[in-house]
């Protein structure tokens, strides 16, 4: 093992074992489809997966090693009120939450999408019931109405039923916040979007927030400026670190430990640490690319290198145009992949014009900020 891959061993290692994954309740009636939400949202395939990891009767623990959210999926209910599942709900799940929510962080409910469905053409009294429990017990909690692809489109372009369910819920709870969602439309994406920002706000933790963005693949842009936040992190340190200890240039320009934990990040925040079981190699393969000499021969020309030695100026020039190159390439990448299922050739994207182009136009940025 080179030296190199054991820095990136060490840093893989690192950030597995500061992962917080956020925790998500998905619950309604029977019907609903909560799995199908669950599948377009973070593409954990339920019924592929298996029955999940039983917490208690009736609700089945969902986790994926290189997926960073863990969804619990709890099991319909009938409407009707001798129903076993409405029983169950009440006397095994309801428990089992509060008993969670006394844990740490990690164990903690962090999300509950309460499910109603739009082909059920009603709201209950039972489901007031839930929401109304979720919400007194501090839960972050939100209505998502599924199957909406069946619901009568109104003028303004809302739904019908969803719009009649949204004046019953907000008579109880004025605050609360809804999302109209269809998983079998694959074209209709609704509020898709606006479930995933809602989340990522009510989420008060940073790292459960980086988490949740890397696992959800509704929004790409999301992706992207979670991205740059790491980026303008990465920057800002690495720039004060060279300002204190200049060091010199070398064939590894790229590849200080700091740039390799930013570039991991990125990489991660974009789910590609996360395909099938070469995860890591993958990880090296990008990483080795960018570390290549003909790279460094290309990008190095952008950067005003003085006297052989990089300098604040230089390595924030360097760690900011790097990460909004990887941010922006790792983007396209993301899109190409969702689009036609095949990975990119590595070497060939870190040395293509985008790359490079987006290096240069991103250092120039920099040095120009910070003349203002």
């Amino acid at each position: 093992m080179t030296e190199f891959e054991r820095k990136i061993e060490e840093e893989l290692a690192k950030q597995k074992a500061e992962l917080v994954k956020p925790n998500i309740v998905v619950c309604g009636g029977t019907g609903t489809g909560k799995s199908s939400l669950i599948n377009r949202f973070f593409g954990i395939e339920i019924a592929k997966v298996g029955s999940g990891q039983p917490i208690t009767k009736g609700m089945n623990k969902y986790e994926q090693e290189n997926i960073p959210v863990i969804v619990y999926d709890t099991e319909g209910y009938e409407i009707s009120s001798a129903s076993n599942g409405k029983v169950n709900f009440d006397q095994k799940i309801k428990p089992e939450i509060e008993i969670m929510n006394k844990g740490d962080l990690k164990d903690q409910i962090h999300l509950v999408w309460y499910c109603i469905s739009i082909t059920n053409h009603r709201v209950t009294n039972y489901d007031l019931e839930n929401i109304e429990y979720f919400i007194k017990n501090g839960m972050k909690t939100a209505v998502v109405f599924t199957q909406c692809d069946n619901d009568e489109e109104l003028e303004d372009g809302s739904g019908k039923d969803a719009t009649e369910f949204r004046k019953i819920i907000k008579e109880k709870f004025p605050n609360i916040n809804f999302f109209e969602t269809s998983a079998s439309n694959k074209n209709l994406v609704l509020d898709l979007d606006k479930l995933q920002e809602w989340s990522y706000v009510a989420l008060d933790n940073d790292k459960l927030k980086e988490s949740f963005i890397s696992a959800q693949k509704v929004s790409i842009s999301s992706k992207k400026d979670e991205a740059y936040k790491v980026v303008k992190t990465f920057t800002t340190t690495i720039a004060t670190s060279a300002g204190l200890n200049p060091f010199p240039m070398s064939d590894t320009l790229l590849i200080v430990p700091q740039q390799i934990a930013m570039s991991i990040r990125i990489s991660k925040i974009f789910g590609f640490d996360s395909f099938g079981e070469n995860a890591k190699a993958l990880l090296q393969s990008q990483l080795l690319s960018l570390a290549g000499k003909q790279l460094v021969t290309s990008l190095s020309k952008f950067l005003p290198i003085v006297g052989q030695v990089i300098n604040a100026s230089v390595a924030g020039a360097m760690s900011y145009a790097l990460g909004s190159a990887l941010t922006e390439v790792y983007a396209k990448a993301y899109k190409d992949y969702l689009d036609t299922g095949k990975l990119p050739n590595w070497m060939e994207l870190f040395s293509s014009d985008l790359f490079i182009n987006i290096f240069s136009s991103k250092s120039e940025e920099y040095k120009n900020r910070k003349k203002d």
